[in-house]
């Protein structure tokens, strides 16, 4: 599995290690250290070191073996292509899926669905973008090293326009604004992150309101910078959370009982509206790595948010 970053201007002043570790949030520090050891970081045929300061724009390339990585493989897995041609292809994701192997637990990822889903043609996939375990919608994978770069390049340099849809807690008050707030790694918690004003790596969010309920809202997202879980992270900054998000707000799933005045659920538990973070990777624009041509891709919500929101509009009115 290769992997293909780019030193941020951000990440000006930091060693090759937090820099990798910071971008590629799926795997521990101590397995990327033996990368590192094991001179798997590259810049162009140049083996790095861990504790090596790299000025911005550089270009790395991480390569984990196979080896390293327990029963990574091809695996069968139903996908929803949104795109293919012979240098990328895009995926809708679903909830739940992790994006690749990290730490050994999951019995099949995104990676090794789409490895699978090209068996036989020579390609193996890379992956261009990755979103949360939690979050659906579109991924980008291209098919070949230089396809790759393309793509991965104009992510790096934010040329990359990227569209959210969100459902969060509360009524939003103003119509759209913009969240500004730096984000570090939780200090106790490293699979979290936290607004760090002092150590964190600046932020951006733009929000703007599709629809106010009585006590939810929904939004369109634009993330401006690309951290990990910032969205979910601004959102709970703001006093806003997504309506169900175990890390950063409530673990309890919206049930119609919550939002219906005198439903009662006739037999058994209540089978929730909504179990899940409801984030939603809706649209990205961006250059093809063929020839540069503008491409705009969408992912249809999914059916439970669908199913939600119409409830919402229904029970909840504002």
């Amino acid at each position: 599995m290769e992997l293909q970053l780019e030193v941020s201007p951000e990440d000006r002043g930091q060693e090759a290690l937090q820099v990798v570790a910071g971008q590629l949030e799926d795997f521990l520090e101590h397995f990327l250290l033996k990368l590192f050891k094991g001179g798997h970081v590259r810049c162009g045929t140049r083996v790095v070191r861990e504790d090596q300061v790299l000025p911005p724009g550089t270009c790395l390339t991480v390569d984990v073996p196979d080896k390293m990585v327990p029963n990574i493989g091809p695996k069968p897995l139903a996908l929803d292509i949104l795109y293919e041609d012979e240098r990328m292809l895009a995926v809708d994701k679903p909830t739940g899926l992790s994006m690749m192997p990290g730490l050994g637990f999951e019995q099949v990822t995104l990676f090794e669905a789409v490895w699978h889903h090209l068996r036989g043609t020579g390609d193996r996939p890379r992956i261009v973008n990755r979103i949360d375990k939690g979050t659906t919608g579109l991924v980008l994978f291209a098919r070949d090293a230089a396809a790759q770069g393309h793509l991965g390049g104009q992510f790096q340099r934010r040329e990359v326009e990227k569209l959210y849809r969100a459902l969060v807690v509360g009524r939003m008050p103003e119509d759209s604004g913009e969240i500004d707030l730096p984000i570090a790694p939780h200090p106790a918690r490293p699979e979290m992150m936290v607004v760090d004003r002092k150590n964190g790596k600046a932020s951006v969010t733009r929000w703007t309101v599709r629809q106010r309920y009585g006590h939810y809202t929904e939004l369109d997202l634009v993330p401006l910078t690309g951290r990990t879980h910032q969205l979910r992270v601004h959102l709970k900054a703001i006093g806003h959370p997504l309506a169900v998000d175990p890390m950063y707000g409530s673990e309890e799933p919206l049930l119609l009982s919550s939002i219906k005045k005198g439903y009662r659920h006739k037999e058994g538990p209540e089978r929730p509206l909504l179990a899940r973070t409801p984030l939603h990777a809706l649209r990205l624009a961006f250059r093809h790595p063929a020839d540069d041509r503008p491409m705009v891709l969408e992912a249809p919500l999914h059916k439970d948010m669908e199913v939600t929101l119409k409830q919402l509009a229904k029970w909840d009115a504002a």
